[in-house]
């Protein structure tokens, strides 16, 4: 690992595009923190030629304090995903409410660093 990698924290890595977002920041041999409320234990990545590491975070993003301590650890970016909108009855508690709590607990880690927030509009 060199000098130039970064420490990434990613809400959602699972998901399609979180993947995605995952192996190229692996592949880069970039560090990467996976947060979500089911995380793996350990990233099985697309490539072997992978140089970054994975931890894992157990933390629901309702827990806007393990929120504002994962994001006080050091990052140098925050990549959050909001999900695919087909279902309208998760609209607002994850579409909206989960980017409110994630705000909230970036202003309360103290993190002086970049945020990523995709919004996913794939038809699903």
């Amino acid at each position: 690992m060199d000098s130039s990698a970064l420490t990434v924290a990613v809400l959602g890595p699972k998901g399609q595009c979180g993947k995605c977002v995952v192996d190229e920041l692996l592949e880069r041999g970039h560090n990467f923190n996976g947060i979500s409320w089911d995380p793996p234990k350990e990233w099985k990545t697309a490539s072997p030629n992978s140089r970054g590491s994975y931890t894992a975070k157990l933390i629901d993003i309702q827990d806007t304090k393990g929120l504002a301590a994962a994001f006080s650890d050091g990052l140098d970016a925050v990549v959050a995903f909001a999900p695919p909108l087909s279902d309208l009855s998760e609209l607002y508690e994850l579409g909206v409410e989960g980017h409110r709590l994630t705000k909230t607990a970036l202003l309360a880690s103290g993190l002086e660093s970049e945020i990523i927030i995709i919004d996913m509009k794939c038809p699903h």
